[in-house]
Order: structure tokens, then C-alpha cells, then sequence
């Protein structure tokens, strides 16, 4: 019986077949090029970030001054993310009772969660520096703990385990002592509820910590704020490069346009990426879903001109902003952080993943399922490897937006 449930859920999530993962995700990841290909150790992406020197209007100067152009060199490595499922064999047996249809609906339930938390976690990291951070505490009440910004309670359920640290994953720093179980949310305030007191779970817990989900800290993929920070990059190496020698062109363009109107912080990042870029881009604007709100008030019905694009059959919408580079189409994304929006060229972006992203996992004989060897059940796999690679940073920019982060 076992058997034939797991064969039921391979059917489902078949290689080969695409799943719903652009549905469950934003448009950023629906838009960016996808690859499937990335075997070996890793891959070093190249960014060119000087020209050859050779140059000059008298013909003697440009043959003494000639020298190579100057080269940065990504050595990228994989991420990986699991979510897994048990499939008991008393609940497959009884659901066998009303015959195969209810086994495969009691397969899809199972699946689809397993698949939606996945590709959310996919979904946030795309978002993220790689730290793994979920959130951060603005305050502790014995069993109810403030997230310093509530709008980062969509990135928590139920039944997870936390840690925290006092860095954000990336770095160094002090990692607390303990684990902590989400028992409850209250996603219009952030607060999130344990069975005991939090400091008595987590030793050290305060106020500004940053939250994980266990086992995520300083693991995860590195995401487009990692390539283009908002903050100009340290000599910190970032997948083995130090950036300083040219940040622009080796970590994307950083516009603070907090001091006007969200439309005028994109249009300030606009014509920042259009002067170094040296072109017009194919950019396209993401924002948190707060801030896309306010975009749109500021806009009104008068002069909002609305956009879509469709990829894989599922339509996004947004709405067209004018710059110095010409007409960009801005998106909500909730996985974005607040107070901050970016402009893609997403042409110079690949997610280069190891198979598809995510996936069923099977075993050495085509399995999508092991036997647990001391319970009545089986245990199923959903899993992605990857990570994200842009080709050209020159060509994208992040801005601070006139709203609290």
C-alpha cells in the first residue's frame, strides 16, 4: 500500500513536468532565466570591470599606456533546501479503503505542502543576503515575542523551530544557546507565541536578535540584496572576491531616495543605473506589496499606466514608471524587503540550479520515497541546488524608499 502511494506522489511531481512553483512565487522569480545544468564543485562567473587601458588620442601614448582589462571572478557554490513529508501507512492504507482517488488526494495535500513551503523558502531566500534570517525581535513578554518589523510574520508558520544570533547570518558573531517552537501567530501585530517562556528556550534572546529557522543560518541561497546590497560591500569576500576595487560594477548601484516620493527614489535609481550602465536596460522595478501600495496612491488613477507580463501561463501586473532610462514596470513582491526596491536588468540574470527548482527527490532506483526504519512509514523529499548568478551588476540598483523598513 505504501508502494503505491509513493508511486501516486512521483506521478504527481514527475521530472520534467513544470510544477506550480511560479504560482506560489513573485515575478521576479518568474521572470529570471532558469538553467538546470549546474554540475561539478561550482562555476566561476566573470565581470569585467575595466577596460584595456591602450587608449589615448596620439598613437604613442596609447601604445606605452596599453595593459589587459581588469577582471572579477564569482566562484559560485550551490545551495541546497529540503522540506520533507512522512507518509504513514495506516493512513495510506485507509485512504486505499475508498479506492485510489482518495489516496491520490491525500498524496496532492501532502505534496502541495511540502512543495509550497519549499518554493517559499526559495521565494524569500531569492530576497535575501544567504544568512538565513527570518526576522528580527523587537521584543520579548515572557511567551509572546514582537517582531521588530511585522511585516516579516509572513515569513514564519506554526510548528517551526527557531534559533537566533546577533548577526544576521552572514559575518561573524554570537549564535544563542536553544531552540523554540512557534506555537501561535498573530500576523496583524507580528507577534509570535511559544509554549514557555522565549529567554527560557533560547538562552540570551534579545531585543534586535535576528531569527532562523533551524538549520538555515549563514546556508542559504544568496539572493539578489547579496549581489546588489544596499550597502556598499566590505573587502569581504563574496564568493571569493573582494569587491572593493570597483563596487558599482561588482556589486550593482546604491541611490538613497528616501527624502522624496517613491517615484522619485525610482526614477533617481533609473537614471543612476542609465549613467553607469553607459545604456538603456530592460529593467524592471520590485517592491515590498506596502510600499507598491503607496506607489500606486502616489500615482492615482490619472497617471497610473498599468503593465503585465506572463511567463509560463501566469500573469503578473504592475504598473509603468517614466525615467531617464526610459519606461520600467514596477512589481509587488511581499518577499522584498520593506523600505527598500530594486531595478533589474533580468536579462543578466540566471538561477543555475542542479536539476529543477524545487523538485521531488528520488533515490539511486528511481524512488520518490525511503522506508523510515523504525516507524510505519515512508519519508518523501522535496528539494532544490542552486543558486542565483548575475552576469553584469552594472546593469541593476537598489534604492532606499521613503518608508520605514
Amino acid at each position: 500500500m505504501a508502494d503505491l502511494g509513493v508511486a501516486i506522489l512521483k506521478q504527481m511531481y514527475k521530472p520534467g513536468v513544470e510544477t506550480n512553483s511560479y504560482k506560489t512565487g513573485g515575478p521576479a522569480w518568474a521572470m529570471v532565466k532558469k538553467r538546470t545544468d549546474f554540475g561539478g564543485k561550482n562555476r566561476v562567473v566573470v565581470q569585467r570591470y575595466s577596460n584595456p587601458t591602450g587608449r589615448s588620442a596620439t598613437f604613442a601614448n596609447a601604445q606605452t599606456n596599453r595593459g589587459e582589462g581588469a577582471f572579477g571572478e564569482f566562484t559560485v557554490t550551490r545551495a541546497s533546501d529540503y522540506a520533507n513529508i512522512k507518509l504513514v501507512n495506516e493512513e495510506i492504507e485507509a485512504a486505499m479503503v475508498d479506492g485510489e482517488q482518495a489516496l491520490a488526494e491525500l498524496m496532492k495535500l501532502e505534496g502541495d505542502a511540502a512543495f509550497d513551503q519549499i518554493t517559499d523558502s526559495l521565494h524569500h531566500g531569492l530576497w535575501q543576503n544567504g544568512g538565513g534570517a527570518v526576522g528580527r525581535v523587537g521584543s520579548i513578554s515572557t511567551t509572546a515575542l514582537t517582531l521588530l518589523s511585522r511585516f516579516d510574520v509572513v515569513h514564519f508558520h506554526v510548528g517551526q523551530e527557531l534559533v537566533a544570533s546577533d548577526y544576521d547570518g552572514t559575518g561573524s558573531g554570537t549564535d544563542r544557546s536553544g531552540t523554540a517552537t512557534v506555537t501561535a501567530i498573530n500576523r496583524s501585530t507580528g507577534v509570535l507565541t511559544t509554549d514557555s517562556n522565549w529567554t527560557a528556550q533560547i538562552s540570551g534572546l534579545t531585543a534586535n536578535d535576528y531569527l532562523f529557522v533551524q538549520g538555515d543560518r549563514a546556508l542559504k541561497i544568496k539572493g539578489f540584496p547579496a549581489w546588489v546590497p544596499y550597502t556598499a560591500p566590505t573587502s569581504t569576500a563574496f564568493f571569493g572576491l573582494d569587491r572593493t576595487a570597483d563596487t558599482e560594477r561588482l556589486a550593482g548601484i546604491r541611490v538613497d531616495g528616501s527624502a522624496g516620493t517613491i517615484e522619485e527614489a525610482l526614477q533617481l535609481l533609473d537614471g543612476e543605473v542609465h549613467l553607469h550602465a553607459g545604456r538603456m536596460i530592460k529593467g524592471s522595478y520590485f517592491l515590498n506589496s506596502k510600499d507598491y501600495a503607496e506607489l500606486l496612491t502616489e500615482l492615482g488613477n490619472s497617471r497610473r499606466r498599468e503593465a503585465s507580463v506572463e511567463v509560463a501561463g501566469i500573469g503578473f501586473s504592475g504598473v509603468y514608471v517614466d525615467g531617464p532610462g526610459g519606461s520600467h514596470t514596477a512589481f509587488a513582491d511581499f518577499e522584498v524587503p520593506r523600505g527598500y526596491a530594486w531595478l533589474l536588468d533580468m536579462d543578466t540574470w540566471t538561477w543555475w540550479g542542479l536539476g529543477r527548482a524545487p523538485r521531488l527527490l528520488t533515490t539511486g532506483d528511481d524512488l520518490p520515497g525511503l522506508r523510515i526504519s523504525n516507524e510505519d512509514a515512508t519519508e518523501s523529499r522535496f528539494v532544490y541546488r542552486g543558486n542565483l548568478v548575475c552576469d553584469k551588476l552594472i546593469c541593476n540598483g537598489v534604492v532606499k524608499l521613503p518608508t520605514a523598513a
